[in-house]
């Protein structure tokens, strides 16, 4: 039983640290979207 919920706890950060990265890009890009629609070239 121990060595399933470590196992379980093991598993959790993957998922968690993903969605975490993908919030990040979707700030970027959110940021880099206004700076275009300012007159931005990029």
């Amino acid at each position: 039983m121990e060595n399933q919920k470590a196992h379980k706890y093991k598993k959790r950060p993957d998922p968690l640290q993903s969605g975490e990265l993908a919030f990040l890009r979707d700030k970027n890009r959110a940021r880099t979207q206004k700076q275009n629609s300012s007159g931005s070239t990029q």
